[in-house]
């Protein structure tokens, strides 16, 4: 984000740069084009994070956080697990532990809107379906871990397999 910030910023100061060399107006004949300098923004005062914010009830938490799981199925390959964490204090963390290939993955959560935080995950197709462990804990220290099992679909393979076999060897 501070990148597309920055990039945004450097081309508005180089567009000004353009314009005020050229005197402030472009003239071709019959159409002309003024242009008055902006002044930039303000540098960015900090990237304040929602588990930086304070909350009313945060010296009386002593709850962990709820975690209701938003998706009823996955298909094989990346998927965007969605997760409602609701708990009276800001989030501090929120993990997803999930198993691709035999291998341990460890992914972080963002915060998406409201209540709702998201992860990337990949998945294979499984009979038993895709094991995951959500972890969360609030600013207070207050934890929950909740495991789930998800239904992974194999839509996305088989339509491409529908085309890769339309296409003679």
């Amino acid at each position: 984000m501070n990148k597309l910030l920055f990039i945004c910023l450097a081309f508005t100061f180089f567009l000004q740069m353009v314009v005020s060399l050229s005197s402030g107006s472009i003239d071709d004949g019959d159409r002309s084009l003024s242009a008055q300098l902006l002044p930039l923004p303000p540098p960015f005062s900090g990237n304040v994070a929602k588990s930086e914010l304070k909350s009313e009830n945060e010296d009386i938490d002593v709850v962990p956080p709820s975690i209701d799981l938003l998706n009823d199925a996955l298909v094989e390959g990346k998927n965007v697990l969605k997760v409602r964490i609701v708990d009276a204090s800001n989030i501090d963390k929120c993990k997803v532990t999930h198993t691709i290939d035999n291998e341990i993955k460890i992914v972080d959560c963002v915060w998406d809107t409201g209540e709702i935080y998201k992860a990337l995950i990949a998945t294979s197709v499984s009979p038993s379906g895709q094991d995951i462990e959500i972890y969360v804990k609030d600013i207070n220290g207050n934890s929950r871990t909740s495991s789930y099992t998800i239904p992974v679909d194999d839509r996305v393979s088989s339509f491409f397999n529908f085309f890769q076999n339309l296409i003679p060897k």
